[in-house]
């Protein structure tokens, strides 16, 4: 079985990519969602954020407000790190319960935007980067969240360099102004060399 971590600077398109992934039938796992899960449903994790941001203002109808909490950790490394002790151990869990699961399948990819950021690239064996360029992932961003324009740059700045990572990746897939169809071709021969 290969592991294939998929990952990418914010807005570079790698939720399209993976929907590719899934319609060449290949077993995938998003390390967002992952997370969305445990801040919604663990309540021992919800605790603990609730301890460590107690002197913010993160609760919006009795729940952690993933907006208010990630406006913090954006602007407050400190506090960033204090989240990610407490997330990803379970993360970590959660991706090799999924190998586990997946233990026949050839390919199987985690969608993993902080790959480098938390330094989780001992746990496969190839990564694939999705990039675009700034401008084209700020106009995204706009657009899909609607965030004011130093919260953008604020997330923007807080990713590694796409050149950087692009040197540690295996496979690199420019998304900026393709088609679905020839996003669909450049997946397909990537999925191709690793079988």
């Amino acid at each position: 079985m290969i592991k294939l971590a998929l990952t990418g600077n914010i807005a570079a398109g790698k939720s399209e990519v993976e929907k590719i992934f899934k319609s060449f039938k290949i077993p995938t796992l998003s390390a967002d969602e992952v997370v969305h899960s445990i801040i919604y449903k663990n309540e021992k994790i919800i605790n603990s954020i609730k301890k460590v941001f107690k002197t913010y203002d993160i609760i919006t109808e009795n729940k952690i407000d993933r907006i208010k909490l990630g406006k913090i950790v954006f602007s407050n490394s400190k506090k960033k790190k204090e989240l990610e002790k407490i997330i990803h151990p379970f993360v970590i869990e959660e991706i090799k319960k999924f190998f586990e699961k997946e233990i026949q399948s050839k390919i199987v990819v985690v969608d993993f935007p902080l790959l480098f950021e938390c330094h989780f690239e001992y746990l496969f064996d190839k990564i694939l980067i999705v990039c675009a360029d700034e401008k084209t992932r700020f106009e995204r961003i706009k657009k899909r969240n609607n965030y004011e324009d130093n919260h953008i740059h604020r997330i923007i700045k807080s990713q590694i360099n796409q050149e950087e990572k692009k040197i540690k990746s295996d496979f690199v897939v420019i998304n900026e102004n393709k088609t679905l169809e020839e996003l669909k071709k450049d997946i397909e021969k990537i999925i191709k060399e690793l079988k």
